[in-house]
């Protein structure tokens, strides 16, 4: 009978672990996702720039 309360423990030790890791991943996916997301929206402000006609001088 002692052993059933810790095979339980081991059990739930399991599915505490499984969720932390799919968690991480999750969240680092997201990461990744959004970092990817924001360099693309950089990259898209400074093309404006690369195909702006250049400016005046006021002489």
């Amino acid at each position: 009978m002692k052993e059933v309360p810790a095979v339980i423990f081991t059990i739930v030790c399991l599915f505490v672990t499984a969720v932390a890791v799919v968690t991480v991943i999750s969240l680092y996916r997201r990461d990744a996702r959004n970092s990817r997301r924001i360099s693309d929206e950089g990259s898209e402000f400074l093309e404006t720039f690369e195909t702006a006609p250049p400016r005046r001088s006021e002489d």
